[in-house]
């Protein structure tokens, strides 16, 4: 599912990243701080052996464990569908 029509912040988040991009670019910095975290990550500091473990192999998903009271089993009451236009911003 997307965002809402008329969200804008997801568009401000990616100006900000292609500027840090552009300027990553434009001072070959990319590799010199590839490099560094890579150098630190030979030293032992786990936090850039994380770093690069997530950059390779992607995070490891989160598991989230859901109960009810007293730890049973989440009880449903109602499900409810709600459909509204788009184009109606008042709803």
């Amino acid at each position: 599912m997307g965002a809402p029509l008329g969200n804008r912040n997801a568009a401000k988040g990616k100006r900000w990243a292609s500027v840090i991009e552009k300027r990553l670019e434009e001072m070959r910095a990319m590799e010199t701080l590839a490099d560094a975290l890579i150098t630190e990550a030979l030293t032992g500091n786990i936090q850039a052996i994380k770093e690069i473990g997530d950059r390779i192999d992607g995070k490891p998903s989160q598991q989230i464990e859901a109960t009810g009271l007293d730890g049973g089993a989440i009880q449903l009451e109602r499900i409810e569908r709600v459909i509204t236009d788009p184009a109606n911003r008042n709803t």
